[in-house]
């Protein structure tokens, strides 16, 4: 981000931030809290939980995408992957709703992800965080932080947050390799 650049951040959204550069940031923050919430809540490897791990190969099911800019250089629009994984040896279904905004292939990504376990019970999950396409633009690699939305069944009170890392090794619309942390409460 550039100097004088807001954020604003929605309730549920995980958030992870890294100062890349050698200049000094200041972050000056203005936060509405439900009474008595905390400020931050821990999550990755210093959250409590059920920790739940999932790996999955995701295929893209539709996706409509639009182009813009010169030499199409911007492409947006949504992208929906469906595949499985497993946890404990039986099968999760994973169906994920992505829009992306991407500038030479990298840019931010936003959605959903819907975890549905053998049992009939389902997670339900929002994804925040970017694209990086690799020199070239063949090689695409995933990171988002995941805050719960709710479930079903078994994960009916469910809350939680958790990440997202994943690789595609093609052009926009082919398979993407996916891994999940959940920290479930």
């Amino acid at each position: 981000m550039a100097a004088g650049e807001t954020v604003t951040e929605t309730r549920g959204l995980v958030h992870f931030g890294a100062n890349d550069g050698s200049v000094p940031v200041v972050i000056e923050l203005s936060a509405l809290l439900d009474q008595g919430a905390p400020l931050a809540t821990v999550v990755g490897s210093g959250a409590t939980g059920t920790a739940l791990h999932m790996t999955a190969d995701l295929e893209s099911q539709a996706r409509t995408l639009f182009t813009a800019g010169a030499g199409d250089s911007v492409v947006y629009g949504w992208n929906r992957l469906a595949g499985s994984g497993a946890l404990d040896g039986r099968p999760v279904g994973v169906d994920m709703l992505g829009e992306v905004t991407y500038l030479n292939g990298s840019g931010p990504i936003s959605g959903y992800i819907t975890f549905s376990f053998a049992d009939g019970s389902t997670i339900g999950v929002t994804m925040a965080g970017a694209a990086q396409a690799s020199p070239g633009g063949a090689d695409t690699a995933f990171t988002a932080t995941l805050g719960v939305v709710g479930g079903t069944g078994r994960y009916l009170a469910a809350k939680g947050t958790g990440t997202f890392v994943g690789s595609r090794k093609a052009a926009l619309g082919t398979a993407v390799s996916a891994t999940f942390d959940l920290k479930i409460t």
